[in-house]
């Protein structure tokens, strides 16, 4: 006759093999990249997400997304995180910029970054690089310049000096990117972690 206590005892014994062999495994799928890190989102997704976040009801603030995975190849566009009417604006209410990622000037980012169509599509052509997304809306673009002379993130990013200068330059009005004074206004800022 067996001893139920031993039939259970040995059964919690591969109960806890199998959960650390479970650990194991997603320690190791992590560290080879099989398993994408918690917190991570697509770029497209985090700005249609900030974007209805910033649109209903907090013009003039600045939501950061948490940190998203940018892998070689990834484009982001205005067309994309406002299509299907995702979010309530056009693509051409929206301005994305380099930020962070910008040497400065509209002309190109740092290596692997660049503007694919200037205030509306940037592309990133290197390794895995994590960022985040600022996003600020107010009415007009005098108004978000106006929002983001208050300082924080996008203030930082775009250098404390020259950011009216960067947000002309590089959402060029007269291509018809937030070029009206009474309607929201979204520029899009990546930053680094």
């Amino acid at each position: 006759m067996m001893n139920s206590k031993g039939q259970a005892y040995s059964t919690f014994k591969l109960l806890i093999a199998a959960i650390v062999a479970m650990a194991i495994l997603t320690i190791l799928f992590s560290i080879i990249g099989v398993i994408p890190s918690l917190g991570q989102t697509d770029p497209t997704d985090a700005i249609t997400t900030s974007l209805k976040d910033a649109s209903a009801g907090k013009l003039s603030s600045e939501v950061v997304s948490n940190p998203v995975q940018f892998a070689r190849g990834t484009n982001i566009n205005s067309r994309a995180v406002v299509s299907g009417g995702k979010v309530a604006l056009t693509q051409e209410q929206v301005c994305l910029l380099l930020g962070d990622f910008s040497d400065g000037d509209c002309d190109e980012g740092k290596p692997n970054w660049e503007y694919t169509s200037l205030g509306q599509s940037i592309t990133y052509d290197g390794g895995d690089k994590q960022a985040k997304i600022a996003v600020l809306c107010d009415k007009g673009i005098e108004g978000v310049k106006s929002a983001i002379s208050l300082g924080g993130r996008i203030y930082d990013a775009l250098g404390e000096d020259d950011y009216e200068d960067h947000i002309d330059d590089c959402c060029p009005i007269d291509e018809g990117i937030c070029e009206g004074d009474s309607e929201t206004c979204c520029v899009v800022v990546l930053l680094g972690n």
